[in-house]
């Protein structure tokens, strides 16, 4: 099983399920697990941006860097879903 499944079968995915995103008003319906997909999409459409003049001069890094393309978009894949999965165990009411 990929990791991105192992992901979105976790706990902390059924909890962030059930948890409205705060970047949207809370009548919306968008959930955390909206928003962390989305993201995780992004990823798939930043690295479709071949011909960009941008993202070729930020592609062009992965060789400077010696850092294998495909290994930098799986990577960010997982970060874009675990990066704000936490936010469900946020105490907001505690400064």
């Amino acid at each position: 099983m990929l990791l991105l499944e192992k992901i979105r079968q976790s706990g902390w995915w059924t909890k962030a399920e059930a948890y409205k995103d705060r970047h949207h008003d809370p009548e919306s319906g968008i959930m955390l697990t909206d928003h962390l997909n989305s993201v995780n999409n992004s990823i798939d459409t930043i690295f479709s941006q071949t011909q960009s003049p941008f993202y070729k001069e930020l592609f062009s890094l992965f060789d400077q860097l010696q850092l294998d393309e495909e290994t930098v978009r799986r990577d960010l894949k997982i970060v874009a879903l675990l990066h704000d999965i936490g936010k469900t165990e946020d105490d907001k009411t505690q400064k």
